[in-house]
């Protein structure tokens, strides 16, 4: 089955914010129905291949997904030049950025949550989402009422190696470790040999993210000198319901088992608002926290103009 990462374009950006000590803040939020801040992503990264599955019938759900009408992709224009330089380094490296999806209309998302709702529905199954049970992926948070890709710096891709003309295999040799508390066990990956810690949260997949790990380690290199950088996976056996509090428990419970402190701790999407958890139930873990395309709560104003 074929392996892909969910990486947020401005993950590596963030990230340096983090490690410098700066901070960025806002303390208005303009909506607006003003799509000049919107590029076409074939256009602001032309190297990339696109293969926009929801526009095709090869996804999870098995149909074309409604406001996909053209197999095109939108992200930001901040977005979109952050990936244009990840983008110009892998093509240095002998390798192109492969887009299954960036901007996603919210009336994609809601066409996600009636295909969930329809238990008999299971078309893509084997090819999806093979080990778990069609029913667990609403209440489990594999697919929301809404998604960090409608802000539009969000891009789901994998790598295209251009001498093999194959796409990446992104199982490789970053060891996956296991962490077991009095309730749970939870799957990880690290990497790195630095001194200061380094967690990464990020957005949910159908697929583990530790599958991707040894492009997660890639990406990351920069880090792995001064930190010991971990990526941490959803615990084994969830329960039926698993919130954001129950996921932020957890990875809390998980870090204080292997011993962290003084974390410096990065979420992205469902992963950030695990993180603004963590950091205000066990503030005591935390150095500091950098937030990627996520919210505390989203308003119905926020909903309409998504």
């Amino acid at each position: 089955m074929r392996k892909r990462i969910i990486i947020f374009s401005a993950f590596i950006f963030s990230a340096l914010l983090l490690f410098a000590g700066i901070t960025q803040a806002s303390d208005d939020i303009i909506l607006s129905d003003d799509l000049s801040d919107f590029v076409l992503l074939s256009e602001a990264v032309p190297d990339a291949i696109l293969e926009i599955r929801y526009y095709s019938t090869y996804n999870f759900v098995g149909d074309r997904i409604d406001g996909y009408e053209e197999p095109l992709a939108f992200l930001t224009k901040e977005a979109a030049a952050a990936l244009k330089e990840v983008s110009d380094d892998l093509i240095g490296q002998g390798y192109r950025l492969k887009i299954y999806d960036a901007y996603r209309p919210q009336m994609a998302v809601i066409n996600f949550v009636e295909w969930a709702q329809d238990p008999d529905d299971t078309r893509m199954k084997q090819y999806f989402y093979p080990e778990l049970d069609k029913d667990a992926l609403f209440p489990q948070g594999y697919i929301m009422e809404h998604s960090g890709h409608s802000r539009g710096s969000t891009v789901d891709l994998t790598l295209f190696d251009m001498n093999t003309e194959k796409e990446v295999d992104m199982t490789g040799n970053v060891s996956i470790e296991t962490v077991s508390t009095n309730d749970f066990t939870m799957k990880y990956c690290k990497f790195g040999t630095g001194e200061k810690t380094f967690v990464i949260l990020p957005g949910l997949s159908i697929q583990s993210v530790l599958d991707s790990a040894d492009l997660i380690a890639e990406a990351y290199q920069l880090f792995a000198k001064d930190f010991t950088v971990y990526v941490f996976d959803r615990r084994e056996e969830l329960p039926a319901s698993y919130s954001v509090y129950e996921m932020a428990q957890d990875t809390a419970a998980a870090c204080q088992t292997l011993g962290m402190e003084d974390i410096n701790l990065f979420g992205a999407s469902y992963g950030g608002m695990a993180a603004m958890e963590i950091a205000i139930q066990y503030p005591e873990l935390i150095e500091k926290v950098v937030l990627v395309s996520t919210s505390a709560a989203v308003t119905e104003d926020e909903y309409q103009t998504i």
